[in-house]
């Protein structure tokens, strides 16, 4: 008796034991299986079960045992029901062509840049708007291009392309083809621009809105506004000369006609303008050798500031623009060789002919010391005047030509200046900051006539005088062909220190154009006296 009461005693303890510890488990949230074959006791909330006991409650609904939650969450996350915000719009942007104030949401700013239109296309600085909308923009300088991003969109456009336009450092591109690229709606009513994310319609009342805000004057008159164009401290190409001079000839149309002298051999037209009122003519032109396309850049770059400091009647150094430009006008090509420059800038591929080119003797530069034609012909030895043979074959520089005036380029030259009433010529070069100006072959009576002008202007420039009887006059020279058949005053004017190097750098620019800023001044002037 006493080992049962000990057994039954212990068999009790641990009944009670094990319901106590059940109830303690059950009170707590257990896993429920999500699958039992043959469950000893009904899960409190059954997922699935071969055999259910009950009828499983619907999922959605409370468990009927509120002492035994259920484990899977049945009130749904209130994240997912909860509206997505609403992504900022980028700003709008509102802009009155040819005037300098811009609209930021309705707030004006001064951008000091005028949006402008060219053949019904609105032109626009791309760095003010892209970085206004909250993008990028780039330049890379060692492939000119210009890159805009914005977001995962991204627009880009080589600085020589003739569609864009860079003044003064600052790209104008076309608001629709920039905006669009980079997923913005471009409006237009009447001169104003709107450009934003989403719906970019100006109506008629916004528009004259925005035109009191802006100071708006009408956009018919935007070529005559006079500014800066011709941009000095980058590569210039031909097409950035082209596009340099369409746009200053729009805005003086009083001062600059433009006009073709010929083609050269890759068919480009070789481009010339006339500067000036005066009925005195005096014919400039650069760049004859390839890699000395420094010259284009500073006869672009004077015309540019003459045509500018006229408008406004500036004087400089005691000489007036307005007076020089009415009494003389001036014939200038600043391109003489594009094929060859564009070999320079561009490389071998850009040619028409790159195998042929890529065959003909370089020096260390490569093609970058190019001074010849796409013919491989020196234009500055195949001029017709007392022209020889030197020998040799096409190369980078110094072959004369197979016979005289063999190239397009030396046709439209002779051409120009045998068909042109003119008292001063001048041919500028790159390196050496010197003057030549007289050759053993021409009439050396013209010595004396024009010895006080040459000193006159080497003074004024402090470039160097060359001597009148040097060993450099001899056949094909351009400036020889003026002086032996024409008798006027010619110059070849080297305008750059020298620094045994090709081409010149564009960042040193000041440096070149400095000492020779009144050159076309002195010129003017000088003509009154022959």
């Amino acid at each position: 008796m006493k080992k049962i009461i000990t057994v039954t005693t212990i068999l009790a303890v641990m009944i009670c034991t094990n319901t106590f510890a059940y109830a303690r488990e059950s009170s707590q949230p257990s896993p429920t299986p999500l699958y039992t074959e043959e469950p000893t006791q009904p899960s409190p909330m059954p997922l699935y079960t071969e055999e259910p006991a009950q009828p499983s409650p619907t999922p959605l609904q409370p468990s009927p045992t509120p002492t035994q939650p259920s484990p899977t969450p049945l009130q749904p996350s209130p994240t997912p029901l909860q509206p997505s915000p609403t992504p900022e719009l980028s700003p709008t942007l509102v802009y009155a062509v040819g005037s300098e104030l811009m609209c930021i949401n309705d707030e004006v700013i001064n951008m000091w840049e005028r949006p402008f239109v060219e053949n019904e296309i609105t032109f626009v600085p791309l760095r003010n708007v892209v970085e206004s909308i909250g993008g990028r923009a780039d330049y890379i300088e060692e492939t000119h291009m210009i890159i805009a991003s914005f977001k995962d969109r991204s627009y880009s456009v080589s600085a020589d392309d003739p569609r864009i336009h860079v003044y003064n450092g600052v790209s104008f591109v076309p608001v629709r083809e920039l905006c669009e690229t980079l997923g913005f709606s471009v409006g237009w009513n009447d001169g104003i621009v709107m450009i934003c994310e989403g719906s970019a319609a100006v109506g008629d009342e916004a528009a004259l809105n925005y035109k009191t805000m802006l100071n708006y004057t009408g956009y018919t008159d935007i070529y005559y506004t006079p500014r800066r164009v011709v941009n000095p401290y980058v590569t210039y190409s031909y097409e950035q000369m082209n596009s340099d001079i369409a746009f200053l000839q729009k805005m003086y149309p009083d001062l600059i006609s433009v006009f073709s002298i010929g083609k050269t051999t890759e068919g480009r037209d070789m481009t010339a303008f006339t500067l000036g009122k005066g009925d005195k003519n005096i014919i400039l032109c650069g760049a004859m050798h390839a890699r000395e396309y420094i010259s284009s850049v500073f006869l672009m770059y004077m015309a540019d500031t003459y045509a500018l400091a006229y408008t406004n009647n500036e004087s400089r150094d005691g000489y007036n623009f307005r007076e020089a430009l009415d009494s003389v006008k001036f014939i200038i090509v600043p391109m003489v060789n594009p094929d060859g420059i564009n070999l320079v800038q561009n490389g071998y591929e850009s040619t028409k002919n790159p195998d042929y080119i890529r065959s003909l003797p370089t020096n260390e530069y490569g093609y970058r010391g190019w001074k010849a034609t796409a013919n491989g012909v020196d234009l500055n030895n195949n001029f017709d005047v007392l022209w020889y043979s030197k020998g040799g074959s096409p190369s980078f520089g110094g072959y004369s030509g197979a016979y005289a005036a063999s190239e397009p380029e030396t046709r439209a030259m002779q051409d120009l200046i045998n068909n042109t009433n003119f008292e001063i010529f001048a041919s500028f070069h790159s390196q050496g900051q010197v003057i030549y100006w007289m050759d053993p072959n021409c009439n050396q009576d013209l010595i004396g006539k024009f010895n006080p002008y040459i000193d006159r202007i080497c003074s004024e420039t402090g470039f160097e005088k060359m001597p009148s009887d040097g060993d450099y006059g001899y056949s094909g020279y351009m400036t020889d062909y003026v002086r032996y058949y024409k008798e006027k005053m010619a110059m070849t004017i080297e305008l750059c220190p020298y620094t045994g190097d090709y081409p010149y750098p564009e960042s040193d620019f000041d440096t070149v154009a400095y000492p020779v800023r009144n050159i076309g001044l002195i010129f003017a002037d000088i003509v009154k006296y022959l």
